[in-house]
Formats: C-alpha cells, structure tokens, sequence
C-alpha cells in the first residue's frame, strides 16, 4: 500500500499537467454514479417501478461535480449507463474548461497539484491511524475462530480501497469547486 501511495505522489509531483489524472478521477465518477442510477445497463427499480429520479440524479452531480445540474430523462442518449456517463463527462469537460479560462490555465495546474497531494496526504495519514486502531483490535477476532493475520490483511485492503475512492471523490469535489476570490484594498 506505501508503495502504491508514494509512487502515485512522485506521478503527482513528476508531472506538469496532472489534466488527464484528474479526467481519469472524473471517469471513475461518472461511471460509479451511472451504474447507481442504471445497474446492469438498466434503469435501476424504485417504489414506483422503473423511473429515473431526475432530482436525486442532479443532486448526486452537483454534489459530486460542484456543477448546477438539470439533467432530464430525454437528455441521456442513449437512455443507459453509458449514455448518462457520456453526459457527465461532456458536462464536466464543460465545466472544467470553463474553469481554466476563468482562474487561469497555470493556476489550475498548480491548484491540481495542490490539491492531488493534500487529499493524498491527509487521506493517507488517515488510513496509517486506521491500519493502528485496526492492528490493536485485531487480536480479538482470535476469539471468533478467525486467523487474526488474516482478518488484518482483509480489512486493511477493505480500508485502502475505501481511501482509494476517497481520494477521487475529494480531488474532484475539491477541484471543482475552487475559487479565486480578489483581495480589495
């Protein structure tokens, strides 16, 4: 897991443009809201039968993406994941463009940089005081009939995977939702 984390901060500090890691985040997004909204290729069922919850859909993007969202049904073609997640990314490509030229190319890359190694970083430290908690308590799973070695490394890969996706949803909801505010004098 170290090796994975800090060969993905020397990717982070090794490149100027970090555009396309970031779009790669944003693909992951769309895809894991695309499949909630149409598991299998089909529109997910509700109470009410087989019907797209345009307000849930919006407030999914607009908390994920920072974007004002108004996505209605006939907008997604073709009516499946794919064709919401090609939505999503259109809109976020949009959105992100619009970013850059408002704050500035050469700010965006640096504020990606930023961005990237902060959310690792923190998210990082956060995972090693987890991994800690998880190495005192393990021993009682002994108790259960279970390999306390083996239980560890279970929930220790359960808890990287979940810092993995922590990061994307944080760099992208962070990234997205930067300003630049200007100091008055």
């Amino acid at each position: 897991q170290r090796k994975v984390v800090y060969s993905w901060r020397r990717e982070v500090l090794g490149q100027d443009n970090l555009r396309e890691m970031i779009f790669s985040m944003v693909d992951e997004l769309a895809t894991v809201i695309s499949f909630d909204f149409f598991p299998g290729g089909k529109l997910r069922k509700t109470e009410n039968g087989r019907i797209l919850d345009e307000k849930e859909l919006n407030n999914a993007v607009s908390v994920m993406f920072q974007i004002p969202s108004s996505i209605r049904e006939n907008d997604i073609n073709p009516f499946n994941d794919q064709g919401l997640k090609n939505l999503l990314l259109k809109m976020a490509e949009e959105a992100y463009t619009k970013k850059e030229q408002t704050l500035g190319v050469e700010n965006i890359r640096h504020l990606e940089r930023v961005i990237l190694l902060s959310t690792i970083d923190s998210l990082w430290k956060d995972h090693l005081l987890a991994m800690d908690h998880l190495r005192e308590g393990i021993g009682l799973r002994g108790y259960a009939q279970k390999d306390p070695l083996v239980e560890y490394k279970k929930e220790g890969f359960r808890f990287f995977e979940m810092m993995m996706h922590q990061v994307t949803a944080d760099v992208i909801r962070k990234i997205f939702a930067v300003q630049l505010s200007h100091k008055e004098r």
